[in-house]
């Protein structure tokens, strides 16, 4: 004689299978609802759609443009890299005076480090509401991130070479480690 259970449940898959009824059930913590279909015995899965509301003042970004590879620049790249750095950090400094007349008194030279202090003290969460500088500022942190990232990755690139040419130079021709 076969299991109570085993009955119960093969009645049930023949009277969905044949069309009799739909089964429903909703899981508690997935929010997903399971369901036998019309004809079918294999059990499918229904995903509920949720949507996000994307608060204002949130300016969405590319991640194919924040994700850096691993390979170290070639002369072009950082070449390029770096003159678009200047060219953003020239317009953001040009925008921030253009839109707020005041910090014409406290303009910057034009060389780097000026620049990117005054960038630093004068462009806020109150000047990055303005549509235009907010746009330039986005691009100048970007490049900025890259050329971080490309100065880490070559330092390391640097180390491991010489930990590499240290390990492979004769013991009689290293110098002396201080102890």
């Amino acid at each position: 004689m076969a299991f109570p259970l085993t009955r119960l449940v093969a009645r049930a898959v023949r009277r969905f299978s044949s069309g009799h009824g739909k089964a429903s059930w909703t899981h508690p913590q997935r929010g997903s609802s399971t369901f036998l279909s019309k004809g079918s015995t294999a059990m499918k899965t229904k995903q509920v759609k949720r949507r996000e509301k994307a608060s204002e003042g949130v300016v969405a970004i590319d991640t194919t443009q924040t994700i850096f590879s691993s390979d170290l620049l070639t002369p072009e790249e950082e070449r390029q890299l770096l003159a678009t750095f200047w060219e953003c950090k020239s317009e953001l400094v040009k925008f921030l005076i253009r839109y707020f007349p005041k910090l014409r008194a406290q303009r910057p030279v034009l060389e780097p480090w000026p620049m990117a202090q005054f960038i630093r003290d004068y462009c806020d969460n109150e000047t990055r509401e303005v549509a235009s500088i907010r746009k330039v500022h986005d691009r100048y942190i970007h490049c900025k991130h890259r050329l971080a990232s490309a100065n880490i990755r070559l330092a390391a690139h640097v180390a491991n070479a010489s930990a590499i040419m240290r390990s492979a130079m004769p013991t009689c021709c290293r110098k002396p480690s201080a102890a």
